[in-house]
Parts: C-alpha cells; sequence; structure tokens
C-alpha cells in the first residue's frame, strides 16, 4: 500500500535522520546502481575505504573485485564489465590515478597510445632513471613486464 512495496523506500523515509548504505538493503531495486548518484557511490567507496582501514586513496589500487562484492556492490561491478579501476577512478574524478596501479585493469586503457605513453613517462622512465628517449634503447620486454606494463610477450 505504501511506498510501492519498497522495503528501501519505507525504512529510508521514516528513519530520514540515519545515514543508510542504501547498497547494503539485500532488497534494492534492479536499477538501484544505475540511478546512483555519484555522492551515493562515492559513500559505496568511503565504506569500504573505512572497513578495510584504507589511510590514502592510493590504497584503492589493491581493491579487487571480490572485495567490492563482499561490501554489496554486484551490481555495481556488472555495470563496470568487473572494472574496480573505472569504479573507483569514477568516484573520485579529482584524483590524478595511475591505471595501470590498479589490480584489474581498465578496459581499454592500453588501447590507446597516448596512455601508454603517459605509463612510459610517468612510470618506467622514473623508475628505471631514464633521462632521455636514447636511454630506451636499453629497455627490454621483461622490464615492462616487470613494471606492469604494454608488452605481452618478448619479441
Amino acid at each position: 500500500k505504501f511506498y510501492n512495496g519498497s522495503i528501501v523506500k519505507a525504512i529510508t523515509t521514516v528513519y530520514p535522520e540515519h545515514r543508510w548504505m542504501l547498497w547494503m538493503f539485500t532488497q534494492t531495486r534492479n536499477q538501484f546502481w544505475e540511478d546512483a548518484q555519484a555522492t551515493i557511490r562515492k559513500q559505496f567507496f568511503e565504506h569500504i575505504r573505512q572497513q578495510k582501514r584504507f589511510k590514502t586513496l592510493e590504497s584503492f589500487y589493491q581493491l579487487t573485485p571480490k572485495d567490492v562484492l563482499h561490501y554489496g556492490g554486484n551490481k555495481l561491478l556488472k555495470e563496470s564489465e568487473g572494472s574496480v579501476a573505472a569504479l573507483v577512478m569514477a568516484a573520485y574524478p579529482d584524483h590524478d590515478w595511475e591505471p595501470w596501479r590498479f589490480v584489474t585493469p581498465l578496459p581499454g586503457w592500453w588501447d590507446d597510445c597516448a596512455n601508454q605513453r603517459r605509463f612510459l613517462e610517468k612510470h618506467v622512465f622514473r623508475t628505471l632513471g631514464y633521462r632521455s628517449l636514447n636511454d630506451c634503447y636499453n629497455l627490454t620486454p621483461e622490464q615492462l613486464l616487470e613494471l606492469g606494463g604494454i608488452c605481452s610477450s618478448p619479441t
């Protein structure tokens, strides 16, 4: 009769003073994550951050799809094709993320040459102490793989 059969709507309306974690309800609408505002998505990741005792945003690099599922983000994870990187980067868009550091890759990220260049310049060249592109003559596919990068097999 009331709230169109929605437990979530009923409870949150009756107790508006409580800070609800809407994703924790077992009965959520199928469209919940699709309709969820950016603030709700950020609250979801802030909840994970608190539960896992992440001190900095960089700790999200170690977050796995299993973690997201554990905290109730199964539909959210499906929406992002299993990419934790895409979800976290969308929740914190002002942070300067290094997508190659995530446990699960960002779909299609490596396909863009500009992203490959960013990875090389911001990570590989700095890590290896390269000062010019001429230093690349000594770079091996194994080094790129070890640093998380763009060569899938030695050529």
